[in-house]
């Protein structure tokens, strides 16, 4: 056996094992969560300080249009790890980075009632959309297909709804909703 063949398994062991460890933190938190009234803006200034990760140094731009002053109820954790597993997921979707206007926006609205948080992004399009949510369907090569689905599985536990509203050559939009 090559050495080249080794060291590629042993990396490829490496990020599956790191992979697993992340999921098994976030199924953990799914069955853990704590339900209480937290401020909006508040959340989404925290997950704008979080997701710089994924973009800095990619020739991403980040925008959060924050004017969502009312609160929710919710779980912290599960509410901001759905929003970065969306953000993470947007930055992985952009496949030409020499361009100067790729963007991630995350923005929040009153709508009928209900707090909207929309996470859109001028990324390619997601492939089988009408599958994305579906447990074990992933797009990219060291996906899970768990990721989208937990978020889901997140957000509806707190009595919230998580929808892909389009995923076109102009746009991919998400929507979270939350009652007031």
């Amino acid at each position: 056996i090559l050495e080249d063949t080794i060291d590629r398994s042993i990396e490829c062991m490496n990020k599956s094992v790191k992979l697993m460890s992340n999921l098994i933190g976030q199924l953990k938190v799914l069955n853990s969560k704590e339900l209480k009234l937290y401020r909006v803006d508040i959340m989404l200034e925290s997950v704008s300080k979080l997701v710089k990760a994924y973009v800095e140094n990619k020739n991403i731009n980040f925008e959060l249009e924050n004017d969502v002053k009312e609160e929710i109820f919710v779980d912290q954790t599960l509410f901001m790890s759905a929003i970065i597993n969306i953000v993470k997921n947007a930055s992985e979707a952009f496949d030409d980075l020499s361009r100067e206007d790729n963007l991630i926006r995350v923005s929040s609205r009153i709508e009928n009632d209900n707090v909207v948080i929309q996470i859109s992004n001028n990324a390619k399009p997601i492939e089988n959309p009408e599958a994305i949510f579906n447990e074990g369907i992933t797009t990219k090569s060291t996906g899970s297909g768990l990721g989208l689905f937990i978020s889901k599985q997140s957000v509806e536990s707190m009595c919230g709804k998580l929808d892909l509203v389009k995923s076109d050559n102009d746009s991919t939009v998400f929507e979270l909703k939350f009652c007031l």
